[in-house]
């Protein structure tokens, strides 16, 4: 059924009824609207906390994985092979490899973290769409009450 069928069909009920119960009926609707509208705006408040809490672990992340290239790119830059034949270098390797791992975990971290709140974003973006669709069923009926009361 086209959504303009279904208005007409919604109307035609509604029209049927005493104006006392299209007011109470409006009265309700409207509360319904102020409800839904309530929770719409929480939900943004809530997405745009998400946001500001996402950006500084986005920086974080981008620090942590410009360091780790950093090191792993040192790390190679030195002939360990060479110099331990000169020098004992005791733990040096493996606390090279230490700290790339340290560093790789927590970008691994971050990034999962980031996952998570993207994740939870979209869902709060979804229920936002839903329920902007029902402000505007309940809005449409609104109308059909308004039309309906004045004779339209």
């Amino acid at each position: 059924m086209a959504a303009e069928d279904l208005q007409d069909c919604v109307k035609e009920i509604l029209c049927g009824l005493s104006s006392a119960v299209l007011k109470q009926l409006k009265i309700l609707i409207d509360g319904q609207i102020a409800i839904l509208e309530t929770a719409i705006t929480a939900l943004q408040a809530q997405i745009l906390q998400y946001d500001i809490l996402s950006k500084p672990i986005e920086a974080a992340n981008i620090i942590f994985q410009a360091g780790i290239t950093k090191v792993k790119k040192a790390s190679t830059l030195i002939p360990l092979d060479l110099i331990t034949d000169c020098v004992d270098l005791g733990d040096y390797n493996l606390n090279v490899q230490q700290t790339i791992d340290l560093a790789s975990s927590t970008t691994n971290e971050l990034t999962s973290e980031l996952s998570r709140l993207l994740s939870f974003k979209e869902e709060l973006n979804a229920l936002v769409t839903d329920l902007t669709k029902a402000v505007k069923q309940f809005t449409d009926i609104t109308d059909i009450i308004d039309r309906c009361l004045i004779g339209d």
